[in-house]
């Protein structure tokens, strides 16, 4: 079953690449200048557009990396005025730890905004580590070869499918499918007691819902308003599951704009709450590319947390750059602040984990950014490579 479940991913995870067979013409002519007109008025009028970046980045999980970016926008309905331009964003990283990451994001709207379909997957392939469970595990557990580090594989798919019900307010359905395989364990993950309770293979299958206001300009890059989703997904044994456990998500972001439209503030809560018998590889986590960027993946974890950031976005030029490539007007900068709690109940959260930034972008398509971030935590730091925002 591992090795379906592997292709079927697989095969999730490559399919946009083979939607870009259509994308473009190139001229025959030998004139440098007429050729660059015309694969300008291409970008303009073509409804799928694609952009490819490749650079070095560094993270604290995977080492130096060498990683790919990937950016395919297109409408639905090129006719629908209502609609938003769609996105998949492919990421490949490899790192010198020996890690393969691939990460698939979507973003798909459909009939004047009626009906959406997001998706995240994601495939690890890397050395590991595992630090225990809580604040001071995670903090006081010294990273090593005989203390934390094991091998993981890792996937999941979770699609969302949403449906509007009024102005700006949405009900969806959520589908959680992961998979987390542990080899090479090392003699102090061996004896602790929650990897002994879960073992070294979890499948997990949830099903749930997600409820949210949204009255965001644009989802992938917004310079106002508000965004509230109210989640919960339940991991039951009956829908395939290896493990029974429900996770719920409170997650707020704002935006506004100041000074000029491309001149933003942004501020993000997000708090996950676990109940049940969640797997070491299924707990909520702080430290991403999405929340506090800086921190080892997986560092800390436990069965509930919280984060909030505020981040300053300057972009250059104060319209989106439709032709040509103007580094200049195409370039921002980003800063931000922020910090997060975990515990086993809300009331463990007690022990602060600070969070601070700043980033370049560059805009690869109208309001669709590649992004460069640099965070810092506690003895703790990393360098990022993806497209579009954080949040």
């Amino acid at each position: 079953m591992t090795f379906c479940r592997f292709l079927i991913l697989t095969g999730i995870l490559f399919v946009p690449f083979f939607s870009v067979a259509q994308y473009g013409n190139r001229s025959s002519t030998d004139e440098r200048i007429k050729r660059k007109l015309e694969r300008d008025s291409v970008k303009a009028t073509k409804n799928l557009r694609y952009s490819f970046f490749a650079g070095p980045g560094a993270s604290p999980e995977l080492g130096f990396v060498i990683g790919t970016a990937n950016l395919f926008t297109f409408k639905t309905n090129p006719k629908d005025s209502v609609i938003q331009r769609s996105s998949i964003a492919v990421n490949i990283a490899y790192g010198t730890v020996g890690a393969i990451v691939l990460n698939s994001r979507g973003r798909i709207f459909y009939n004047q905004d009626r009906f959406r379909i997001f998706f995240n997957t994601k495939l690890k392939i890397m050395p590991d580590h595992y630090f225990g469970i809580g604040y001071d595990a995670g903090r006081n557990t010294p990273k090593g070869e005989t203390t934390t580090a094991y091998q993981k594989f890792y996937w999941v798919i979770q699609p969302r499918l949403m449906w509007k019900i009024d102005n700006n307010l949405f009900l969806g359905g959520i589908i959680d499918l992961n998979q987390t395989i542990a080899s090479g364990v090392n003699p102090t993950m061996a004896a602790d007691p929650v990897y002994i309770e879960f073992g070294d293979n979890n499948f997990n299958s949830g099903i749930g819902a997600n409820f949210f206001y949204d009255s965001r300009d644009m989802v992938v890059n917004c310079f106002k308003g508000i965004f509230l989703n109210i989640s919960s997904i339940f991991y039951l044994t009956q829908l395939g599951s290896e493990n029974r456990y429900v996770v719920s998500t409170l997650d707020y972001r704002q935006y506004k704009s100041l000074f000029t439209t491309r001149s933003t503030l942004a501020w993000t809560i997000k708090s996950n709450f676990g109940i049940g018998d969640i797997p070491y590889g299924e707990m909520p986590t702080l430290g991403s590319s999405h929340d506090l960027r800086g921190y080892l993946t997986g560092q800390y974890r436990d069965k509930t947390s919280i984060f909030g950031l505020i981040e300053y976005r300057y972009m250059f030029s104060r319209e989106p750059v439709e032709q040509g490539f103007k580094l200049l007007k195409r370039t921002g900068l980003v800063f931000w602040i922020g910090g997060g709690f975990l515990g086993d109940q809300p009331n463990d959260w007690k022990d602060f984990l600070p969070n601070a930034g700043l980033g370049l972008r560059i805009e690869i398509q109208p309001r669709m950014n590649l992004r460069f971030d640099y965070g810092f935590g506690v003895e703790s730091m990393g360098f990022y490579l993806s497209v579009n925002e954080a949040f």
